[in-house]
Parts: C-alpha cells; sequence; structure tokens
C-alpha cells in the first residue's frame, strides 16, 4: 500500500447518504470525539447529505457521489477514482446499501475494510430475506471486521448469514450525559397548546414507515377515547421530518386529533424538548441500537418502546421503562396508560433510566471501543500506520471479545 507522508490512519466511512438519523448521529459523536491529531477521516455519500453533516465539528472532507437509483455502474467507477487519489488505510461502511462498495475499494487499494450494521431495512425487518443474507455473504470475502451494534445483530450475522464470530465486534451505541442530563419540566410552546397540567407524550425520529408513528397516533387516539382517562389533559409531541409526515397529518386531521398532537419538524435541541415530555415513546417496526432512546434516558425520561432489535438491550422492561408488542395498538395504549395513572411509577421508571445510561452507555466508552477497534484490524494485520489504543473506562461493562 502506499504510504503518504502524514503517519496517521485514514478511515473513509461508507454510507448511503447523510441526513438526521440514528446511524448519521452516532458517526457525529464518534469523530467529533475522537483525537484529531491521532486519525483522520473522509466521509463518502453515495447519494448526497444535508446540513446535519453541520454537527461534525472536526475537519472531515465529504464526498458525495449522487448515485442513481439501481445498478449505477458510474457510481463504482467514481468511487474507485476516489479510492485511489485518498489511499485510505481503512474503509468502513455501513449498512447494506454501503456494503457492495468494498469490492471496488478492494479492487482499486485493496484497503482493510470493516462494516457496521446498524439497523433493519423496512423491507427486511426481520432479517428474513435470503437475498440480503446471500449478498452479506458474498461481500463477506472482502471484508476483514464487523462491527454489530446490537446482541440481536450480532446473532443474525453468525447464525443467519454465517460470519465467524472472531470477524465480528459488538460496539453498543453511547450518549453524552453532559449534554443530556435530567432536568426539571419545562414548556416551551405556548400554553393554549401545551399547558402545566397536561401529561406530554413525545417521540423523536425520522418520519418514515419503519419508524411506524402511524402506531403511536392509532394508540394515542384510543388513549384519548379511554373512560380511564378522562379528566387528563394529554399531548403529544412528534419530532422529526420525512416522506410519511403528510400522511400522519392526514391521519391526525381524520381522526379530529388537531388539538392534541404537534408537530414540530426536525429539531436541533433534541435535550430541550425531552425537557418538555413526561413520557418517550418509539414505536418502531424494527431498530438496531437507537440513540434516541438513549438520549432520553439520559434525559431522565421513562421509555415506553416496541420489542424490536436492539430496543431491549436498552429498555429494562418494568425496570427503566415498558417494552410492547410491535403494531400493537391496545398493547401500546395499556402502556402510556399506565403511566398516565402512575406518576410514581413513572418516576421510578426515570430515575432508574438515567442510572442505566451512566452506568452502561456513556459516549466515552462507546469512543474508546471504537478507537480499540480500529487499533486491533491495523495492529492484527501489520499495517505500517498505527492507532492508539484507548481502553473503555472501568465502569461500564465492555460486551466486545474476539475469539
Amino acid at each position: 500500500m502506499k504510504m503518504d507522508n502524514d503517519a496517521r490512519p485514514l478511515i473513509m466511512h461508507v454510507v448511503y447518504r447523510f441526513y438526521a438519523g440514528g446511524l448519521e448521529n452516532g458517526m457525529v459523536n464518534i469523530l467529533n470525539q475522537m483525537p484529531t491529531d491521532k486519525v483522520r477521516h473522509i466521509i463518502v455519500c453515495l447519494t448526497d447529505h444535508d446540513d446535519f453533516i453541520e454537527r461534525i465539528k472536526v475537519p472531515v472532507e465529504v464526498v458525495d457521489l449522487h448515485k442513481k437509483p439501481g445498478m449505477d455502474w458510474s457510481c463504482y467507477w467514481r468511487f474507485m477514482q476516489l479510492v485511489k487519489r485518498h489511499q485510505p488505510d481503512i474503509v468502513h461502511s455501513r449498512n447494506l446499501a454501503a456494503l457492495e462498495y468494498q469490492l471496488p475499494a478492494w479492487c482499486a487499494t485493496r484497503p482493510l475494510a470493516c462494516h457496521g450494521e446498524h439497523g433493519w431495512d423496512v423491507t427486511d425487518l426481520t432479517g428474513g430475506s435470503l437475498k440480503y443474507r446471500f449478498i452479506r455473504w458474498l461481500y463477506s470475502h472482502w471484508v476483514d471486521a464487523y462491527i454489530a451494534l446490537s446482541k440481536h445483530t450480532l446473532d443474525y450475522l453468525i447464525q443467519g448469514v454465517g460470519i465467524g464470530r472472531h470477524k465480528i465486534s459488538h460496539i453498543c451505541n453511547g450518549v453524552d450525559t453532559e449534554r443530556f442530563q435530567p432536568a426539571a419540566k419545562h414548556l416551551i410552546l405556548p400554553e393554549e397548546l401545551v399547558d402545566k397540567d397536561c401529561f406530554v407524550i413525545g417521540t423523536v425520529g425520522r418520519l418514515a414507515l419503519v419508524k411506524n408513528q402511524l402506531l403511536l397516533l392509532r394508540a394515542f387516539s384510543s388513549l384519548l377515547d379511554n373512560p380511564a382517562s378522562d379528566g387528563k389533559k394529554v399531548r403529544l409531541l412528534i419530532i422529526g421530518s420525512g416522506e410519511c409526515e403528510e400522511m400522519l397529518k392526514a391521519f391526525v386531521a381524520e381522526h379530529h386529533l388537531t388539538q392534541f398532537v404537534i408537530f414540530l419538524g426536525q429539531q436541533d435541541d433534541i435535550n430541550k424538548w425531552l425537557h418538555c415530555m413526561d413520557l418517550f415513546v418509539l414505536p418502531s417496526l424494527g431498530e438496531g441500537i437507537c440513540n434516541t432512546i438513549l438520549e432520553a434516558m439520559a434525559a431522565g425520561k421513562t421509555v415506553v418502546a416496541t420489542d424490536v432489535g436492539g430496543n431491549a438491550e436498552l429498555v429494562v422492561d418494568g425496570k427503566t421503562g415498558t417494552l410492547v408488542e410491535s403494531d400493537n395498538d391496545a398493547d401500546l395504549e395499556r402502556a402510556m396508560l399506565n403511566y398516565l395513572l402512575r406518576p410514581t411509577l413513572l418516576l421510578k421508571h426515570a430515575e432508574a433510566a438515567r442510572l442505566r445510561v451512566e452506568h452502561e452507555f456513556s459516549l466515552s466508552a462507546m469512543v474508546a471501543k471504537y478507537t480499540r477497534f480500529y487499533h486491533d484490524l491495523l495492529a492484527q494485520h501489520h499495517h505500517p500506520k498505527s492507532l492508539p489504543c484507548v481502553v473503555p473506562p472501568r465502569e461500564v461493562k465492555s460486551s466486545k471479545s474476539r475469539s
């Protein structure tokens, strides 16, 4: 491999696109925390990016390849030329759409290859697609190491795809517990929309089919009609934007929920809005390790989430929140009503959620594990460049192991 004058290893991060989302938020945290005097980064977006990229505060080059839908051979060619020009030491692809670009990278300069599995596509929520399993297995021949964010994904890669356990590291997301902290409830919306006596339920995420905010709206509508909640003032805050926004707003209008449901669009200061909420709900059909759950827990919020993907690794059912059956209106309604009627339980689970994040999911531990992962990858392949190893903080339980 050609050497340059910079002793720092260069990591090329390949993603389908860089918009607001959990995968991208995790990358922001990693890149902002890694020491710039020890490592360099470049981000390649197969399609494009939006202003969410501005959350990265360290020097990083961003390249958009403007990939056309379907098989775009010209995009493969442009990517190969990009790899030849920059000669990265590691190419780190994320999720299935970026995995296939490991082959042209290998053809270009044969860099070390790692791949991260962050979540599930709406077309394959359970990982049952034989086509996708075969694609992952095929491209595993050009991938040196994997990162699985959840134990659910780790098991899928081993049992469903046939990846050797020795090639996979389990690195869970972390959250900035200094930025996201508990605080007294603070309502920042006009009082005619939400007053101090309202019980505020909130959710944060892309307005997309896989996030299934429609489930939350159906359950919320039933909650309002439930006689047990009679006399309670309840509001629902929906934070995020996406392709399902108009459909969700149409449901709200059709079911006469306009005065109870507030769409806030994309927001930058999520911590501020979490402090407006009494209860956080994540109704997804599929998840890897959800950053918004971690942020809500760090802010001292009880979480109700669907029991999918890695959600059960974050929310301890009956202790820090409640797990409900996926796409089950009645189950979600019961969980929300339980906290609405039992404020003491709500507070107890909120306090436990904050403690769990502090002990298990700190940002420093996550960054240390990623640094260790890159260090090991370079060292195991006797790469001429190295990255200093950072040991995860002792109070955080490391789930990473190598056979």
